[in-house]
């Protein structure tokens, strides 16, 4: 009887052991195939991110577009942008008109900065700040209308307008407002400035 325990006491640790082996084989395929999961994860969410970030460059990119698109499309707003970036008086609908124009103009980058930043994407949110940043400091129009708006501007973004009157105190740049393509006279020829 003693060997019988003694058979039966081997055969549970013998049994035990290969229960561990088999365990610890299980462990190991699982670990790999966590580890392949957790690397395809990765690379989805490394293409995710891409997709993101260029499907804001692209929102930013039409935005942009579809604001140029109105000065081109429509002489009497392009002239009337064209006054207030050379600091002549726009009055009556016209001063009516360049207000909506400049909070269209302003929402258009403030929107594309608060895109790129949500997605990371630093160029992108610079070059939202300084493209309106070096139009206001060159156009004192323009400049006149973001202290007017600011506000509205700082309620939507603070971040955006902070930034914004970062770049602007800095000194220097290129003048973006008036592009050497174009003369003195907004419409050569027509007889009127």
């Amino acid at each position: 009887m003693a060997e019988t325990i003694e058979v039966l006491a081997n055969l549970g640790e013998f049994v035990g052991a290969i229960g561990i082996i088999v365990t610890l084989v299980y462990l190991s395929i699982q670990v790999r195939h966590s580890r392949s999961l957790i690397e395809a994860n990765n690379v989805a969410t490394e293409e995710n991110t891409r997709l993101v970030k260029a499907a804001a460059m692209d929102r930013y990119n039409d935005a942009v577009s579809r604001w140029r698109g109105r000065l081109i499309e429509n002489e009497e707003v392009a002239k009337i942008w064209d006054k207030a970036i050379r600091g002549q008086p726009v009055e009556g609908s016209d001063a009516l008109r360049l207000e909506n124009l400049w909070i269209d103009w302003i929402n258009t980058y403030r929107s594309n900065y608060s895109r790129a930043k949500a997605v990371g994407e630093v160029g992108l949110k610079h070059q939202a700040v300084i493209s309106v940043a070096l139009n206001m400091r060159e156009a004192p129009m323009l400049l006149e209308l973001w202290e007017w708006a600011r506000p509205w501007n700082e309620a939507s973004s603070e971040d955006f307008v902070e930034s914004i009157d970062r770049e602007l105190a800095k000194s220097g740049g290129p003048n973006i407002a008036i592009s050497p393509l174009r003369s003195e006279d907004p419409c050569p020829g027509s007889g009127s400035a």
